[in-house]
């Protein structure tokens, strides 16, 4: 696996994605590619700089060489784009776990990735606090 494109908004669920990702690309000696989608003009530069910030020094950690995009628009759309444009292997991106309902009236990116992209899409779903011990916080290369 060459690149792995990796998408983050700098939540908790994209967090665990990050780090899953992450952790993936160190053991295939892959690259990875971030990818921060502003979905409105209110969404501060700023903030996708810092969020992309704090992945490029997650991937420095980890030793995986790592680059990124800031894009205008859809977050699937974005994403897509920019694993078209690298040739990826693998999407990643966190889940939120909202459910049916709510998944339906706020949208989905994982849901519509997994729908519409022509490669394969890891989604990663942010474990329940009662479901994270100790130990599985010290063992995350990125943590």
């Amino acid at each position: 696996m060459k690149r792995i494109v990796i998408a983050t908004d700098g939540s908790p669920d994209a967090a665990v994605a990050v780090a899953q990702g992450l952790e993936l690309a160190a053991a295939l000696q892959g690259r990875v590619t971030f990818v921060y989608a502003r979905t409105t003009v209110a969404d501060d530069i700023s903030r996708s700089r810092a969020v992309i910030a704090d992945a490029m020094g997650r991937a420095t950690i980890a030793r995986v060489d790592a680059d990124y995009e800031i894009r205008d628009g859809s977050p699937g759309e974005a994403v897509v784009t920019v694993a078209d444009s690298h040739d990826a292997d693998l999407i990643v991106v966190g889940s939120r776990g909202l459910g049916a309902v709510q998944g339906v009236l706020f949208g989905s990116v994982s849901r519509w990735l997994v729908t519409h992209c022509d490669r394969p899409v890891l989604v990663v779903k942010v474990p329940k606090a009662a479901d994270v011990t100790a130990s599985d916080a010290a063992r995350s290369p990125v943590g």
